[in-house]
């Protein structure tokens, strides 16, 4: 077994680097076309609310999450745009 020390792994995340790549793939898929964040999972273990503001500031007016209980998360938060669960259909409201 080795004894070397082992980082776990970690990614830095730019939300101004979000917003710009939010802004250019909306830019390439046209006006009229919905471009809608995944913000599912905590964002991916990035942050919901973070994320979702940064994309909100970017000009995203739809965000996808997993469930009922992160989009309620969002809307506690006063992000006002609509928010999506993608997640089983257990999952959603009926």
């Amino acid at each position: 077994m080795s004894t070397e020390k082992r980082t776990r792994a970690w990614v830095d995340v730019s939300a101004s680097g979000l917003r710009q790549n939010y802004r250019r793939i909306q830019a390439a898929a046209g006006a009229g076309t919905h471009v809608i964040p995944m913000v599912k999972a905590n964002a991916y273990g990035h942050g919901l609310v973070l994320s979702a503001r940064t994309f909100v500031e970017g000009g995203a007016d739809w965000l996808c999450v997993d469930s009922v209980d992160e989009a309620m998360e969002g809307i506690c938060r006063s992000i006002h745009v609509r928010i999506e669960p993608d997640g089983p259909p257990s999952r959603r409201l009926h």
